[in-house]
């Protein structure tokens, strides 16, 4: 069967789906991806994809090609992305899946249950990423993903600038390389070299397949929040600290092969994601209540 698969997410959603696609493709179905060829984040599908990506303006006879089309995204948003007419296509079918329950399962299952739908019985696939190998190489590090990014309040789950840097002096002599993207980012790799004589590098705007082979080759242990980055490096096997505050561990905990260690934080008001009016009252404090002591302890025990 022939199945388009539409949804819209940034770069950590786009490999926890992977599990889900590589199902489909091992039952034998043939799966093309629909993405709104608008969105900045499908710059970063075209970059870890393996499968054909087309446009979800899709005309009616574009639409009638597929036996299934499985949209991940609240049924509300259904209009805004396909026209009624596509909607109705002779056989078409679309699958809206609501995202956030009172009991949050992981994404990984979450992209999952269409799968299970169309007969998946097993456990999921392992995540997968495509990797390629850069121009240039990097010496053993420990990587810091910074993802202090503004947008829709994300940073809310963003650790705080200083403790990068108190981070990064405390890890001395070890060699820290830097991890992101984006303006913000930028700003603060430069506000943490600034103080710590044991960064060495940065790894910024590269593709992603190119970051990932990188943290493979030289990351002896990657210190994240909630990103992408988080998902990018266990997904490939490296030693990941996860640090988490007012995001779900439940729900976005990383499952890739690699050693994983977690820092949560102990506010009672976590997690608040996905619970709009806690949501919007959120400052992010927690963050800052992780303690930097056992970030030093996860980081020592994974190297």
């Amino acid at each position: 069967m022939k199945i388009g698969v539409a949804a819209r997410g940034g770069m950590g959603n786009l490999v926890l789906m992977s599990p889900f696609l590589r199902a489909l493709e091992i039952m034998g179905h043939e799966v093309e991806l629909l993405f709104d060829g608008n969105d900045p984040r499908t710059r970063l599908l075209e970059q870890i994809s393996w499968l054909p990506i087309r446009s979800q303006d899709l005309s009616t006879t574009e639409a009638e090609q597929y036996q299934l089309v499985i949209a991940f995204m609240h049924p509300g948003k259904l209009s805004g992305v396909f026209s009624l007419t596509v909607r109705e296509a002779h056989n078409v079918l679309l699958v809206p899946l609501v995202r956030w329950t009172e009991e949050p399962q992981h994404e990984i299952d979450y992209f999952m249950r269409p799968a299970r739908m169309l007969g998946w019985t097993g456990p999921p696939p392992a995540p997968f990423l495509p990797t390629k190998k850069p121009d240039h190489d990097l010496p053993p590090h420990v990587g810091f993903a910074i993802g202090f990014m503004p947008e829709k309040e994300w940073y809310k789950k963003s650790y705080a600038w200083q403790r990068w840097r108190d981070l990064a002096l405390a890890l001395a002599p070890h060699s820290i390389v830097l991890y992101g993207g984006g303006e913000t980012d930028h700003t603060v790799a430069q506000w943490i070299k600034e103080g710590s004589t044991n960064v060495i590098g940065e790894v910024m705007d590269a593709p992603i397949s190119e970051v990932a082979w990188l943290l493979h080759q030289y990351c002896r242990v990657l210190v994240a929040n909630d990103t992408g980055m988080m998902h990018v490096a266990s997904t490939v096997g490296t030693p990941v600290v996860a640090l988490f505050g007012p995001t779900s561990l439940r729900k976005n905990a990383p499952h890739g092969p690699g050693p994983i260690r977690i820092i949560s934080t102990p506010a009672g008001c976590a997690p608040c994601y996905g619970q709009e009016e806690r949501w919007s009252q959120c400052m992010g404090g927690c963050m800052n209540t992780l303690d930097t002591g056992k970030v030093l302890a996860a980081i020592h025990a994974l190297m």
